[in-house]
């Protein structure tokens, strides 16, 4: 029996009511990325959504009893070990432009809050996500043999060592393109690799694929139960004190230019963070910040790295409403308690043998 089928079976078992207390009292943070305008859901399920999905998982998500509240709320709720029953908070990583045509309408029908984390260099260029779009244009790409030539022309022999072996060239066209210092350099490069794949690249800038809100849209979009916060400027945390205020600080100051709102929540990029980074945070007056990692937050979660559950296309709505019901956080204290359990196990036996040498030598 797959993971699948287990889940429809302890469904029609009634054991999704069982699991409930396991989220109730508890705030679940549900993150989204972006949504499909094309076929990126079959790009990167994991990361893209369609509109019809979203409608459904909102709509669930109410039908289960949680109520939805402002990300601020919720963290002075939660700082207070005030929350009751069950409670959701809605947040969406990047501010890419599909937001705010496809996820912003869903919201709207449902009068729901969001919490939108913006990453601020490719917002204020209006290009797309450099990284996104070439990863898009490989993927979608059905050239067996590529012409180098156009690229060649664009850099240096010694820049790049023009592999045969398509991932590593694309890995190293990437690392090029994010270390230009200048953005035309990358819209000229990604139009070259566009062409070296058969690929239009100007119909993916044209059609916002990977493209960030406008600042009119981010305005608009205030009126409308959303909140923008922050989620570095480079879409980098680097482990440099100076570097991470300083990223921090560029975020902030652009999206000044765009809500008077207390700019006080960030988002981990990528997910990627470490304990260092903590009292970094709290210079730059940051007093919550969400990762990519699994599970519910309590009153006795560290506020600078709260676990969410991320939902993509890729998550089946079985899975989805398992999560609504704590099945999924029974699993994750199970399994963490199985893996103290084994640690537990090997420290007393890697002991053993220490004891019985201290024994025999006396």
């Amino acid at each position: 029996m797959n993971k699948l089928d287990y889940l429809q079976t302890l469904k029609r078992m009634g054991a999704f009511q069982l699991t409930k207390p396991f989220a109730k009292n508890k705030l679940l943070i549900l993150c989204y990325h972006a949504f499909e305008l094309r076929d990126e859901c079959q790009f990167r399920p994991s990361l893209f959504q369609k509109q019809a999905t979203f409608h459904k998982r909102l709509k669930m998500l109410l039908s289960t009893g949680y109520r939805v509240l402002p990300l601020d709320e919720a963290i002075s709720q939660l700082k207070a070990n005030r929350l009751s029953g069950l409670n959701a908070v809605i947040t969406i990583d990047d501010g890419f432009q599909s937001v705010y045509q496809l996820a912003y309408p869903v919201l709207k029908t449902f009068k729901l809050p969001v919490t939108v984390y913006i990453t601020s260099y490719f917002q204020t260029k209006q290009t797309p996500v450099f990284q996104l779009a070439i990863q898009y244009m490989f993927w979608r790409s059905k050239r067996l043999t590529l012409d180098l030539s156009v690229i060649k022309s664009l850099v240096n022999d010694s820049a790049i060592n023009f592999s045969n072996n398509r991932y590593e060239l694309m890995q190293q066209l990437i690392k090029l393109g994010n270390e230009a210092k200048h953005n035309e350099f990358r819209e000229a490069l990604a139009e070259a690799i566009g062409h070296m794949l058969g690929e239009d690249y100007q119909s993916i800038r044209d059609e916002k694929l990977f493209t960030l809100m406008t600042d009119d849209q981010l305005s608009d979009s205030l009126e409308d139960l959303v909140d923008i916060q922050l989620h570095t400027h480079r879409h980098q945390l680097p482990l440099s004190e100076e570097e991470t205020i300083k990223e921090i600080n560029e975020n902030r100051q652009v999206l000044t230019r765009i809500t008077s709102g207390h700019l006080n929540h960030f988002c981990y990029p990528s997910g990627e963070w470490d304990l260092q980074h903590w009292s970094w945070l709290q210079q730059a007056g940051i007093t919550s910040a969400t990762t990519c990692q699994s599970g519910f937050v309590n009153s006795r979660s560290q506020l600078l790295a709260l676990d969410r559950i991320l939902d993509g296309e890729n998550l089946t709505e079985i899975q989805f409403e398992a999560e609504l019901h704590g099945v999924g956080e029974l699993a994750r204290k199970i399994k963490k308690l199985a893996s103290y359990t084994q640690n537990i196990k090997y420290f007393r036996n890697s002991r053993q043998p220490i004891a019985h040498e201290a024994i025999s030598n006396r």
